[in-house]
């Protein structure tokens, strides 16, 4: 019994040793438990098996969708069955090693959201205001996410266009005020898809406090682009010069901030209403990250703290992964998760973090 036991360590020891460099092969396999890496890893070329482990891997993803009997993985799919085509598909059987074809996935969505959104604020940006009817066409041809961050790159582009030229931002706020007109009166038409009518509520939000900020600038009578007014509020820009990677053309800026949007695929996911309380908290967490530190935003249970850390991540495309730190939780864990967060340079959330032990 002694030497089985031996032997059993020992097997036990190899196993997780392998487990460990499947994980440095592919870094959100640090996000996944030992159980279910085996059973990825067991069933490499089935894509049906690695949907039930996706959402802890990738934000926003539910599902792959295959063509050539499963061999070719052509489009992702959120838990709201919105999908995102590839630009070029990626082929399994080219990879047999499951973290090869995984990683190639990876480019490809990042790949697959850069060249969308270079088309997509473009688009928005050339509909004249008064023709509704192809605002709300453009609304629903866009994936959710792409939709929300392309109107604020248009909008940061008014507004600058507006402050520029030494005038206030009283027409960007008529603007959104017409805009929000159209997108209320669309909510209420009948028979219109549950996904189209979860992006029309997402856009209002969005477009509430856009039209909030315009408001407030035209009323301090900010008229330059230097402005600390201006520069201290979230602006999305484009660089149309970053011809050869585009995923580092689309930046987030707050005052002297400047950090590139992640291009992670977040689906769906509810918009949390921003308010100045929500705006000091991103300004706070963007300087923070600019300085390469963290934020330990605090205060009562249920104001909002995980949820606004939530909600900057997806405003920068970033997976945000939530941690409920108890005393399970030992330096062993936590070092997992860190080495797991580096390496996909995803946002660690680590929620009740007094409780952990010293």
């Amino acid at each position: 019994m002694t030497k089985i036991q031996d032997n059993l360590g020992k097997v036990q020891k190899a196993l997780g040793d392998y487990l460990e460099k499947q994980r440095i092969q592919f870094a959100r396999f640090y996000f996944i438990g030992d159980e279910d890496l085996l059973e990825i890893i067991g069933n490499s070329r089935d894509v049906t098996v690695l949907g039930h482990h996706l959402a802890k891997m990738f934000a926003g993803v539910a599902q792959f969708g295959t063509e050539n009997e499963g061999d070719s993985i052509t489009v992702m799919r959120s838990r709201e069955n919105e999908e995102v085509k590839f630009e070029k598909p990626v082929v399994i059987s080219e990879d047999p090693s499951i973290h090869v074809w995984l990683t190639k996935v990876e480019t490809a969505i990042r790949t697959a959201l850069s060249a969308r959104l270079s088309t997509a604020w473009p688009a928005l940006a050339s509909i004249d205001p008064s023709s509704d009817q192809e605002f709300t066409a453009w609304v629903d041809q866009q994936p959710c996410q792409l939709m929300l961050i392309a109107s604020q790159i248009v909008w940061t582009i008014r507004v600058e266009s507006f402050l520029k030229a030494g005038k206030t931002t009283e027409s960007v706020a008529s603007d959104c005020i017409h805009t929000l007109d159209v997108l209320a009166k669309k909510v209420l038409e009948p028979n219109i898809s549950r996904n189209f009518l979860t992006k029309l509520a997402q856009l209002i939000t969005e477009m509430v406090h856009q039209r909030d900020v315009s408001r407030e600038l035209a009323a301090k009578r900010i008229n330059k682009a230097d402005n600390f007014d201006w520069l201290q509020l979230l602006r999305v820009y484009w660089d149309a010069n970053a011809t050869r990677d585009m995923s580092t053309a689309c930046r987030v800026e707050m005052t002297n901030a400047s950090l590139n949007y992640g291009f992670e695929y977040l689906g769906m996911a509810e918009k949390l209403c921003q308010t100045p309380l929500t705006d000091r908290c991103f300004l706070t967490m963007t300087q923070a990250l600019h300085m390469k530190m963290g934020g330990n935003p605090f205060g009562p249970a249920g104001t909002g703290k995980t949820e606004s850390v939530k909600a900057l991540g997806a405003q920068m495309g970033y997976f945000v992964l939530v941690f409920c730190c108890d005393e399970t939780f030992d330096f062993q864990s936590m070092g997992r998760i860190f080495v797991g967060l580096c390496q996909v340079g995803a946002w660690g959330c680590f929620d009740e973090f007094n409780r952990l032990e010293e």
